[in-house]
């Protein structure tokens, strides 16, 4: 008898029908109406070759400088912490 279902399998088979069913019942989104009218009669925007395409990145910061900045801030924050230690009674 290892070929019958068991009872909490057929609990599992019917809730994921049902979940499927309830599912299959959703209204679908309005997409015909995600695109405003202006957009859809805009022209598609020129493109470069790939020779013409900008090549100058904005510079990343370095390891060092982060790391000081960082040593900076910690040590605002430090003396922030300490004068607010003195005030509080």
């Amino acid at each position: 008898m290892k070929d019958a279902f068991m009872p909490w399998q057929l609990v599992a088979l019917a809730g994921f029908g049902l979940l499927f069913g309830l599912v299959g019942c959703t209204t679908p989104p309005a997409l015909e109406q995600a695109i405003s009218p202006e957009a859809e009669r805009a022209d598609y925007p020129a493109l470069l070759p790939a020779d013409q395409l900008p090549t100058a990145m904005a510079e990343a910061p370095s390891g060092t400088d982060i790391a000081n900045s960082l040593d900076a801030r910690a040590a605002s924050l430090r003396a922030r912490a300490a004068a607010l230690m003195l005030a509080t009674p």
